[in-house]
């Protein structure tokens, strides 16, 4: 009985630090992007520095309650 106890404690364990340390799921805009349009007005041009280093030129836009950011002219395609 107490090693069946301590096996479950030790996966619930293991189940918590994995899922504590997994990445989270990205909702909304790259804080680059957000930063790029911090002190402009909608439609304002904008750039920033994407996930791969390479510049990304844009307008910035506002989506639903989303904060003003920087809408890429060409995003990057997902993987």
């Amino acid at each position: 009985m107490k090693k069946t106890l301590s096996l479950l404690a030790v996966s619930l364990g293991l189940i918590l630090s994995t899922t504590a340390f997994s990445a989270p799921e990205r909702h909304g805009p790259p804080q680059e992007a957000i930063e790029a349009c911090a002190s402009a007005d909608k439609g304002d041009s904008c750039s920033f520095s994407g996930r791969e280093g390479e510049k990304l030129k844009g307008v910035c836009d506002k989506r639903g309650d989303e904060q003003l950011s920087c809408a890429p002219e060409n995003p990057p395609k997902r993987q």
